[in-house]
């Protein structure tokens, strides 16, 4: 690991989100290495651009990553020549997700997650989270400024004021475990031939494995 990739992982206040961060870096890096083909991971210097988003410096390359993790998992996304958001969420059953969908939920989403419906509330969550990584400004585009008109085929309407085009995004959704909630977001582009993405989810003693897709 680079110098700035250990002060990273220092600045972590407990240990298991230093362990989750070192882990989650290097293999972030071995899969960017592995898709670039290059025999060293100290050849890769990632930035992060003014809205939040993590980039490659160096190497050169249009490969597109996004990572996410949550208790003890960790999801990376790898895309060519598009952009690509993830995020990962464990279900938690005990949390209060009617009172925070009320606060940044459209109107129109809303109902979905009335009563035992936490599955609903973290698949909003996650597909809105996937959007916003994905198209770089993260937080700054508020999740009720755009909502889902289903949770079957993933469209959405965007408020003018996030600039947001609906034609532009495909998303995919996976419970895992019966326990996380993963949703990807990437850039549609013209070219089907192309892979869209690749997943990969590490599983405690087991590493990382390629999530099962289609993508």
């Amino acid at each position: 690991m680079s110098a700035s990739d250990l002060a990273q992982a220092e600045s972590r206040k407990s240990e298991r989100s230093k362990q989750t961060y070192v882990i989650s870096r290097v293999a972030l890096k071995r899969l960017i290495a592995e898709a670039l083909h290059l025999e060293e991971i100290n050849a890769i210097r990632l930035g992060i651009e003014a809205g939040g988003k993590p980039y490659i410096v160096e190497p050169k390359s249009q490969l597109h990553f996004n990572v996410s993790h949550s208790q003890g998992r960790i999801a990376i996304g790898l895309s060519y020549d598009r952009k690509i958001g993830i995020d990962l969420e464990y279900i938690d059953k005990t949390r209060r997700y009617e009172r925070i969908a009320e606060h940044y939920f459209h109107q129109t989403e809303r109902a979905w997650v009335n009563g035992d419906n936490a599955n609903s509330f973290y698949q909003l969550w996650t597909l809105k989270e996937a959007l916003v990584k994905a198209e770089g400004r993260g937080m700054a585009i508020p999740f009720n400024a755009f909502y889902f008109k289903n949770l079957q085929d993933y469209s959405f309407i965007p408020e003018p004021r996030t600039a947001l085009d609906p034609h532009a995004w495909m998303f995919r959704h996976s419970i895992i475990e019966n326990t996380y909630s993963l949703s990807v977001a990437y850039e549609t582009l013209p070219d089907f031939s192309k892979p869209a993405a690749s997943v990969w989810k590490y599983v405690h003693n087991k590493g990382f494995i390629p999530q099962p897709t289609a993508w």
